[in-house]
């Protein structure tokens, strides 16, 4: 049976990043100190220019190129895993399609 070319099959964060996802902006944000020079900033939690991220309603889509098995990976949305946290501890849901991550941290 043949799939549709396209089509999206939904994954959980867990599953497709089993140790998490961290992002390094490709320009560094400055900080800056009233009197001071800027200088590189870092992340406030892990001190380092890594940033924990955690995608929400992601999908894999498989294709195959010159005999090759590839897939494109989307993602509604990229939250933080406190951003994450915090909906959670309040009650509501991320979201409501089978990518909503867990709570990671």
């Amino acid at each position: 049976m043949a799939i549709a070319a396209g089509h999206r099959f939904p994954i959980n964060f867990d599953e497709l990043f089993p140790q998490g996802f961290f992002v390094l902006k490709v320009e560094r944000a400055q900080e800056f100190s009233e009197g001071k020079s800027p200088r590189p900033a870092v992340d406030k939690l892990s001190g380092t220019p890594f940033r924990p991220a955690v995608f929400v309603g992601l999908k894999v889509s498989p294709y195959v190129r010159d005999g090759w098995v590839n897939h494109t990976i989307w993602a509604e949305e990229m939250l933080s895993p406190q951003d994450v946290a915090k909906v959670r501890r309040g009650g509501g849901k991320v979201d409501g399609s089978a990518g909503a991550p867990s709570a990671a941290a």
